[in-house]
């Protein structure tokens, strides 16, 4: 492949791309951690973020790997379940970082640039079990599609190319995210930005004590931030998120479920029970949002998207959440247990 074709990564325009992913990635209402993806096509390439990467860091740091485009879509056309590996269709074989697991949902969509995010607004839309009609209203006017829940990746590909048009730029993705698409950088950022305005639910307030719990120094917890602490302080919010995962990332960052803990006065002794499989997080109901000790980089991130999703869940909403299979699937998943062991070696580094 002609070097030249890189040069693209040298330019303005790529930098306002890196500028615009690192804005997005800041935003902890749009994106947690290494959570959300972005991309932008040009002479042949797509351009996109690297697995275990964190968009709020493209405008610091190489974060965005290039993909040979024609070769993926070929690929993607000929059903073949390579493209579930996006790593072998670098455009440089000898690049080390990996390309999105979600490589092939961008190479589906036929826009210049595409921004996927995992908008706290969209997502508490989204895990509603009839959110597609619910939808209708706030998107009226807007080319958008509603997407079922798909595992990310190639199964999640199929189903947004059996329900786009060629006009279509909005994707509500269930139980997962938003994904906008437009013809240029500044087109996709305003598309964004309209749409989460258009989707912003109210929230409950939620006041949060000063932490009074004393945790034992030999635990394997410590508390979580302090913006991740307010699902602990809110009875509808633990009543929607008890008892299963409500998206991909609450599963792959924080485990299946959420773990609650009825008394910290029973910590010492859950940890001795459960030692070998102590989860990534604990909530202790009107006490304290725990996160243990070896949990990798973000957890407190997915915390935090967890407390604003539920926190814009209404009471009387009916919540569809992941499958036992969805899950299973998202913790076996080769892509996510790479993505999960670059998170271990940045926790260590």
């Amino acid at each position: 492949m002609n070097d030249s074709i890189f040069n693209f990564s040298k330019s303005p325009e790529f930098q306002r791309f890196c500028q615009l992913s690192a804005e997005i990635g800041r935003n902890p209402l749009l994106v947690q951690g290494a959570g959300g993806n972005t991309s932008v096509k040009e002479d042949g390439l797509l351009w996109v973020k690297a697995s275990g990467t964190w968009l709020s860091e493209a405008s610091e740091k190489k974060t965005m790997v290039a993909v040979d485009l024609t070769k993926l879509q070929q690929a993607m056309m000929m059903n073949d379940e390579q493209v579930e590996k996006p790593q072998y269709f670098k455009a440089d074989s000898t690049e080390p970082l990996r390309p999105s697991i979600e490589t092939v949902v961008h190479a589906s969509l036929k826009h210049r640039v595409v921004l996927h995010v995992h908008c706290v607004e969209t997502i508490s839309w989204a895990v509603l079990q009839n959110a597609e009609k619910l939808l209708a209203t706030p998107l009226g006017g807007l080319d958008w599609v509603f997407i079922p829940y798909r595992r990310p990746g190639l199964p999640l590909a199929r189903e947004i190319q059996s329900k786009i048009t060629n006009k279509t730029n909005v994707l509500i993705l269930g139980n997962h995210g938003l994904v906008v698409a437009a013809s240029s950088i500044e087109e996709a950022h305003k598309l964004l930005l309209e749409v989460h305005q258009r989707l912003r639910r109210s929230k409950r307030e939620v006041k949060i004590p000063k932490s009074n719990l004393a945790l034992p120094a030999e635990s394997n917890y410590r508390d979580a931030e302090f913006f991740a602490q307010g699902i602990a302080h809110d009875t509808i919010s633990l009543e929607k998120v008890e008892k299963g995962s409500l998206y991909p990332d609450h599963v792959i960052f924080l485990g299946s479920g959420v773990q609650l803990l009825k008394s910290s006065s029973t910590l010492t002794k859950f940890e001795q029970n459960q030692h070998a499989s102590l989860p990534k997080a604990l909530i202790v109901p009107a006490q304290a949002v725990l996160v243990h000790k070896q949990a990798p980089r973000g957890t407190d991130e997915m915390l935090l998207s967890l407390t604003e999703v539920a926190a814009r869940l209404q009471p009387n909403d009916r919540v569809q959440k992941l499958t036992f299979n969805d899950e299973a699937a998202l913790l076996n998943w080769d892509a996510e247990k790479y993505r999960q062991e670059l998170a271990r070696r940045n926790a260590s580094a």
